[in-house]
């Protein structure tokens, strides 16, 4: 799970909470993958709205952005709240999960919650990049080949892309 907050302050330990929390929830949801993710996402919501409406007039809202992702045998998937995305860099190709309507909106807002489902396969080896904010170069030729690289490698090349 990644939990990007834009607007007002939220202390490190409280996110990581919060975070912590929701896999709690999450792993203890039946049903299917995306109604344990529909689930983090709504409560993760309620807390984030409680906060701001708690607050209103005493500091900035808080914005949240959230991707969560749940790998079920071969298939990962991935939730996201707000406008942000995931790169499924696998040995094959690399893919961009994005919200591409314009009807992204993050949490703790409204009560109302808009999530964006995607699923990609997935073999040994292949790796997920989760980012609020991606660099206009992280592309399919520019993550090309990345699997194959360490992780030193992997984060100099993300940095160098766009610095």
């Amino acid at each position: 799970m990644l939990l990007t907050l834009e607007g007002g302050t939220l202390p490190a330990e409280i996110q990581q909470e919060m975070l912590e929390k929701m896999a709690g929830v999450y792993y203890k949801t039946r049903g299917t993958v995306t109604n344990a993710l529909k689930i983090i996402v709504e409560q993760l919501n309620d807390r984030l709205l409680a906060r701001n409406v708690r607050l209103q007039g005493k500091g900035s809202p808080i914005l949240g952005i959230f991707n969560a992702v749940a790998l079920h045998g071969s298939m990962v998937y991935f939730a996201h709240a707000g406008p942000t995305s995931a790169f499924l860099l696998a040995n094959k190709a690399v893919e961009q999960f994005r919200d591409s309507t314009g009807m992204v909106r993050g949490l703790g807002i409204s009560k109302a919650v808009y999530v964006r489902y995607f699923r990609g396969e997935v073999q040994p080896g292949d790796m997920v990049l989760l980012s609020a904010k991606p660099a206009s170069s992280w592309n399919a030729k520019n993550l090309a080949g990345s699997p194959q690289l360490n992780l030193d490698q992997i984060r100099r090349r993300l940095l160098i892309e766009d610095p």
